[in-house]
């Protein structure tokens, strides 16, 4: 049974009975898993949305990717099955510092989709599937890094660039785009990705318009690009004179309200994460704050809605029936007040329950700036041992003593 797992004081996972009947991996998928302590009916939920909704969209991205993993594994390709690496792959393309029509160029690039003949072959869109420059057979590869036009621009640029383009062997766009991403500096990486670019509009230049471009004129054109992206880049990071940095700003609760603010953290190098709450009267003054150490859980989001009902939990302690309470996660808040289905599902629906207890329970989304001091009870109380923490009659160190306040 699934309940002798858990421990009922605590309403967590049962750490020492999980690692007795499960392996290592199982346990740490299961204490992902957020428990809600109240007896509630099941309900439906699809899990490949954020909101739980059933979508035509997220269905079709579901069966893609198991077709692209399901092809991984088949072909034996390294690295393509691990969800948390594809993350970060994908992580790694949108901080590339360029304009949003080179990151869409990019992700179509790592999807196969750019319309080379080959593509355009498969779907029945062209008649043959070589080259419309050089007669070989096409492929993204071909039109970007092996074809006599792309060769000629790639000849202009650095050699360590060059080189290393060279010695990877992935056939696929995204493993290819995942591998160079990794190896490159940043400011490579930026000149990388503005010379495919450049050379994919050259290329259809020349084919639709008949437009054929120099080899030298398309690597003028990347580094003009690249020194305007500089300029601009200079422009928004230079300090503007006569400014001073704007402090932390509290947003007091409307009259008659107390304000209650949460925040969640997650442990990168430990298996812990934190939902803190923090809670002060209309004129700022402190009335009480907690934070729940929770082991397993990694989802972000999950913990913040974990941090609401923590949030709940201290107006009970303070025994406060009138209160707003504020989170920086808009996707929470808006499950609160919508019907959430997400993952966090069952977490939404007990808060509700819960809310319904108290006289008056607002909930509202509030920017980061406004939050810092759930923030702070946050990431110093990662360090802590598992369980709750309480602070009724002082607050925590650094906390509440950096606040300029703005009425709403």
């Amino acid at each position: 049974m699934v309940s002798e797992l858990i421990d009922h004081t605590t309403s967590l996972w049962d750490v020492q009975k999980l690692h007795a009947v499960f392996c290592p991996s199982d346990v740490e998928a299961i204490l992902n898993i957020p428990l809600c302590t109240r007896r509630q009916g099941d309900f439906w939920a699809w899990h490949h949305e954020k909101r739980g909704i059933f979508s035509v969209r997220s269905a079709y991205r579901m069966l893609a990717i198991n077709k692209e993993r399901a092809t991984a594994y088949l072909e034996n390709i390294a690295g393509r099955l691990d969800l948390r690496s594809e993350e970060n792959e994908w992580m790694s393309v949108w901080q590339v510092k360029v304009p949003s029509k080179i990151h869409v160029f990019l992700w179509r690039l790592a999807h196969h989709s750019l319309p080379s003949r080959d593509v355009l072959h498969h779907r029945n869109m062209a008649t043959q599937s070589t080259c419309s420059i050089c007669g070989m057979p096409d492929s993204w590869k071909h039109s970007l890094i092996e074809c006599n036009m792309a060769k000629c621009v790639w000849a202009l640029e650095r050699e360590e660039i060059t080189q290393l383009m060279s010695e990877i062997q992935e056939t696929e766009p995204r493993g290819w785009l995942a591998a160079i991403f990794s190896l490159l500096k940043p400011e490579e990486l930026t000149r990388l990705v503005v010379t495919l670019w450049a050379i994919w509009y050259a290329r259809r230049k020349a084919i639709h318009e008949s437009s054929f471009q120099s080899p030298l004129s398309t690597h003028y054109f990347v580094n003009n690009f690249i020194a305007d992206l500089e300029i601009i880049k200079t422009v928004q990071t230079a300090p503007v004179r006569g400014t001073q940095s704007v402090p932390p700003r509290w947003i007091p609760p409307p009259r008659g309200l107390v304000k209650i603010n949460v925040d969640a953290a997650v442990s990168k190098n430990s298996s812990k994460a934190v939902a803190a709450a923090i809670s002060r009267d209309a004129a700022g003054n402190f009335l009480g704050a907690s934070a729940l150490v929770i082991r397993g859980l990694s989802d972000p989001e999950t913990v913040e809605a974990i941090a609401c009902k923590e949030g709940l939990a201290l107006a009970s302690d303070l025994m406060v029936q009138h209160f707003r309470l504020a989170s920086d996660n808009v996707n929470v808040i808006r499950g609160i007040k919508e019907d959430g289905m997400a993952v966090h599902g069952h977490i939404i629906r007990e808060i509700k329950a819960r809310a319904a207890l108290f006289s008056t329970a607002d909930f509202v989304h509030e920017n980061m700036c406004s939050n810092v001091d759930a923030h702070t009870i946050a990431r110093s109380a990662i360090y802590a041992e598992f369980g709750r923490l309480v602070w009724l009659l002082s607050p925590p160190q650094d906390v509440c003593n950096s606040y300029n306040f703005v009425d709403e």
